[in-house]
C-alpha cells in the first residue's frame, strides 16, 4: 500500500478530504486499510489529528477479539504528528495552526508520523473514484472507458495499460493505447485496464484497475429485422418538392445498464456496439432527406454516426442535451439537396432567462421560485437547422427532446411554447432576409407527451384548455400560438414500447397550410406486440422511427 497521505481541497463547502493508507501492527493486530476523512479547511491541525486517532482506535477495536476488547486504547498509545524536514533534523508543526495555512504551503518537505511509520503528504493529487469498461465487449470494436470519474485528474496525462486473461489470474500485457481496438484473437479473454492518474501539475495519484464483466465476444450477425419491411416503402429517393423525414429516439447507452429497466433484453443486444450497427442499417434503408435523432451518445456520434452518415452523403450536427449530458440531439440532411445556412442549440432553462424574445414570460414565471428551480434543472433542448433548398425555400428543422418525468407536464407545455415562439421569431427574421423565398417549419422529436396531453393540445389546437392553465406564483398562464401544425404520422398506437410504457410520444409536425403528407411508412404494430418490450435483437431502441414522405404545396 502507498505510503502517502493525500489532501484534496473540495471547493463546495470549503472542505478538505484526507486519505490515509494505514498499514500498521498494534499489539499483534494487523491493520491494512484506507481511511478517508472529511473536515473543514479552517479546522486546526489538532482537530484533524484527534479525528485520525479516533479512526485508528475504531479500526483496532473492530479487529479485536472479545477478550482483547477489554484492553482500552488511550490517545497516548497512538503517536501522531506533522513535521517539516530541515537540513538538520526536523520541526514539529504547531497543532494550533489551521489546515488552510498548511495546505497553502509547499508540502514537499511535510511528513506525518503515525506510530513508527512516516508518510509523505501531498496536496490535490488526482484520485479516480469510478472506472469501468463497457458491459459488453466485441472483437474488432473499441474497448473504452464506460465510466471515468475523479478529482484533480488530467485525462491526457494519465498512463494506461491493457491486459488480457483467461482466468483473471495470469495477465498478458497488450498495449498502452486508449481506446483499444479489440482483436479477433481476444475472443474468450477478460480485459483489464490499469490507470495511473496525473494532475495538471503532473502530481501522481494512486493507480486503479478495472476488469471487464464478461469475456470478449464475437460480434453477432444482424438478423432480418422488422424495419426491413418498412424499407419496402422507402426504396427510392424523393425529389422536387417532396422529401422524406425520419425522427427517432435511439436510446442512449447512458440509460441501458443504469438499472433493471431493460433486463428483458440480453446484454449483447443492449450494447451500443451492437445497436448502433442496427440503427445505421435501419436509417440508411429509409433513404431520408432529413433525419432527427434523440439520445445519441456523444462518442457514438463522433466515432461512428458522423463518419458513417458522411459516407452516405449527409452533413450532420450534434449538441449535448442541455450542453452537459454526454448524449444529445443529432440532425442530418442530404448535402445534395440542401445547403446548411446555420445551426444552433436552444437549452430552454437558459433561453427563458437570457433570450429577449422570452422576456415577458420570464417576468411572470420568475416570481415563482419553486417553478424556476424545477425549470432550471431541466436539460430539455432543441437543435435547430436552417436549410436552403434549390426550390426557393428555406426550411427550419427543429429537433426536440423534452423531459420524460410524469410530474413535469407543465414544464413540457412551457417548453413547447418556447419552441413555437422561437420558431416564429426565426421565421420572421428569415422572411426579412430572404424576400423571394418561402419559409417552412418541420418540428420533430421525442416530446414525451401523449396525444391527449396539454403539450400536444397546445401544438395541435393553438392553445390549451382552461383546466390546463399553468399556475406560476399568483399568475395563471394561458398559452397560445398562430402556427397551424399537424402531425405528419398521425397518432400511432405506439412510438415507444417497453414493459413499463407503451404509447405514442414521438411526432413529426408540419405546417398544414404549406405541406402535405404523401406517405406514412407503416409501423407494423402487430409484429411489435409479439414482444414483451424493445429493444431486443431485432429492434435497436425502445422507440420506433417515425418516417413520413412530405411535399410542399406550390
Amino acid at each position: 500500500m502507498d505510503k502517502t497521505i493525500h489532501l484534496r481541497f473540495i471547493p463546495q463547502g470549503k472542505k478538505l478530504q484526507v486519505t490515509i493508507p494505514l498499514k500498521m501492527n498494534f499489539q499483534n493486530i494487523e491493520i491494512d486499510e484506507e481511511v478517508e476523512i472529511e473536515c473543514q479547511n479552517d479546522n486546526t491541525i489538532a482537530s484533524l489529528l484527534e479525528r485520525i486517532k479516533y479512526e485508528i482506535k475504531l479500526l483496532i477495536h473492530n479487529k479485536m477479539t472479545e477478550s482483547e476488547k477489554e484492553l482500552k486504547i488511550v490517545d497516548d498509545d497512538i503517536e501522531i504528528y506533522l513535521k517539516r524536514t530541515r537540513k538538520q533534523g526536523y520541526k514539529i508543526i504547531p497543532t494550533d495552526l489551521t489546515l488552510s495555512v498548511i495546505t497553502a504551503q509547499n508540502l514537499e518537505k511535510t511528513k506525518m508520523l503515525i506510530f513508527d511509520k512516516e508518510y509523505a503528504v501531498v496536496m490535490n493529487s488526482p484520485k479516480i473514484k469510478k472506472i469501468s469498461l463497457q458491459p459488453v465487449l466485441y472483437a474488432n470494436f473499441l474497448a473504452n472507458l464506460d465510466k471515468f470519474e475523479g478529482s484533480y485528474i488530467n485525462y491526457y496525462q494519465c498512463e494506461f495499460k491493457w491486459y488480457r486473461s483467461k482466468d483473471k489470474i495470469e495477465w498478458e500485457e497488450l498495449t498502452d493505447k486508449v481506446p483499444y481496438k479489440i482483436k479477433s484473437e481476444d475472443v474468450g479473454y477478460f480485459l483489464k485496464l490499469t490507470c495511473k492518474p496525473f494532475s495538471n501539475r503532473k502530481i501522481e495519484g494512486p493507480s486503479v484497475e478495472t476488469i471487464s464483466e464478461e469475456v470478449v465476444l464475437e460480434y453477432p450477425l444482424i438478423p432480418n429485422c422488422p424495419f426491413e419491411l418498412r424499407h419496402s416503402y422507402t426504396k427510392t429517393k424523393l425529389s422536387g418538392l417532396s422529401f422524406r423525414v425520419v425522427s427517432y429516439n435511439t436510446l442512449s447507452s447512458r440509460y441501458t445498464f443504469k438499472d433493471d429497466k431493460y433486463s428483458y433484453c440480453p446484454k449483447e443486444f443492449l450494447s451500443i456496439d451492437y445497436r448502433k450497427q442496427v440503427i445505421l442499417k435501419e436509417l440508411i434503408g429509409y433513404n431520408a432527406d432529413i433525419i432527427c435523432l434523440q439520445e445519441i451518445d456523444e462518442d457514438a456520434y463522433a466515432n461512428f454516426f458522423k463518419p458513417s452518415l458522411a459516407n452516405e452523403g449527409y452533413v450532420t450536427k450534434f449538441y449535448r442535451r442541455g450542453n452537459y449530458r454526454k448524449e444529445g440531439l443529432m440532425s442530418a440532411v442530404t448535402k445534395s439537396r440542401y445547403k446548411l445556412l446555420s445551426y444552433e442549440q436552444i437549452v430552454f432553462s437558459q433561453a427563458l432567462k437570457n433570450n429577449a424574445i422570452f422576456s415577458n414570460l420570464y417576468k411572470v414565471v420568475s416570481t415563482d421560485k419553486v417553478f424556476m428551480r424545477k425549470f432550471g434543472m431541466q436539460s430539455s433542448s432543441m437543435l435547430l437547422l436552417t436549410l436552403k433548398c434549390k426550390t426557393k425555400r428555406i426550411i427550419l428543422v427543429a429537433n426536440v427532446h423534452l423531459s420524460h418525468l410524469p410530474q413535469y407536464k407543465d414544464l413540457r407545455l412551457i417548453h413547447c411554447f418556447l419552441v413555437i415562439r422561437y420558431l416564429n421569431h426565426m421565421k420572421e427574421k428569415l422572411e426579412d432576409r430572404f424576400k423571394n423565398f418561402k419559409i417552412n417549419i418541420i418540428l420533430c422529436g421525442d416530446f414525451n407527451s401523449s396525444p391527449d396531453s396539454s403539450a400536444l393540445d397546445f401544438l395541435k389546437k393553438n392553445g390549451i384548455r382552461s383546466e390546463d392553465y399553468i399556475i406560476a406564483g399568483c399568475h395563471q398562464l394561458n398559452l397560445e400560438h398562430l402556427l397551424k401544425l399537424k402531425s405528419a404520422c398521425g397518432f400511432p398506437k405506439y412510438t415507444s414500447f417497453t414493459p413499463d410504457f407503451k404509447g405514442c410520444i414521438d411526432y413529426i409536425f408540419i405546417e398544414n397550410e404549406h405541406a402535405d403528407v404523401e406517405q406514412i411508412v407503416p409501423f407494423h404494430e402487430d409484429i411489435l406486440e409479439d414482444y414483451l418490450g424493445i429493444p431486443n435483437r431485432f429492434y435497436p431502441s425502445d422507440h420506433l422511427a417515425l418516417v413520413a414522405d412530405i411535399s410542399f404545396k406550390n
